[in-house]
């Protein structure tokens, strides 16, 4: 029975959870107390690291028949001391997660580096009406099965097409880990045809 939705997101979470004691185990936020109760010159250097997941990004462009999708762990570090108030640290890329939706296989993880490697610092701003919208249109869910059906279903018309690729590159504007991910995923990234990225004179927005 092929994992959809929430079951699938419980998958996923189970082998991020493993994986992330492993990162642990190298000395990262052995002590989560330190949040809370440790006192300020113990924190001057310390950085909180909390795993994440970026959204599915296919391995192959156009996608072939048997779809796999690649989910990223990367981590993102908060300044315990309150040196760094509008960022965030960010770590590179450590795991990898392959997903076949339309297969009954379970999700598969390959190590990328047992460590965490910092990429840099992140900004942030709040987001506008429109981009918290677009956020909420496409969860991971959504993302899975537009790439499922983009070459055989006729709903992913144009403007479904045009709201996909708005959001992928809203996602590498505001993240600069899809940045360092665009070497593993060139023709895709080709496909989005970002504005901000240099590699383009003009959106790209439908394949045929």
């Amino acid at each position: 029975m092929k994992l959809k939705g929430k079951k699938m997101d419980e998958q996923l979470n189970a082998l991020l959870d493993t994986a992330w004691e492993k990162i642990n185990s190298q000395g990262r936020n052995k002590d989560k107390s330190l949040i809370n109760e440790a006192p300020p010159e113990f924190l001057e250097d310390e950085i909180f690291w909390r795993r994440s997941l970026t959204s599915p990004l296919p391995a192959v462009w156009p996608p072939s028949e048997n779809l796999t999708l690649y989910y990223y762990a990367y981590a993102t570090g908060l300044d315990l001391a309150g040196n760094l108030h509008d960022g965030v640290y960010v770590a590179r890329p450590w795991a990898r997660i392959e997903v076949m939706p339309k297969s009954d296989s379970l999700p598969k993880l390959t190590w990328l580096r047992d460590t965490l490697v910092e990429l840099g610092i992140q900004g942030f701003r709040p987001l506008t009406a429109a981009e918290e919208s677009l956020y909420k249109m496409w969860p991971r869910e959504r993302v899975v099965n537009f790439l499922t059906q983009y070459r055989t279903d006729r709903s992913v018309n144009e403007t479904s097409v045009i709201e996909f690729t708005k959001f992928f590159c809203m996602l590498m504007s505001h993240n600069s880990v899809y940045q360092e991910l665009r070497s593993k995923h060139e023709a895709f990234y080709h496909w989005l045809g970002c504005k901000h990225d240099d590699s383009h004179d003009k959106p790209n927005l439908l394949w045929k």
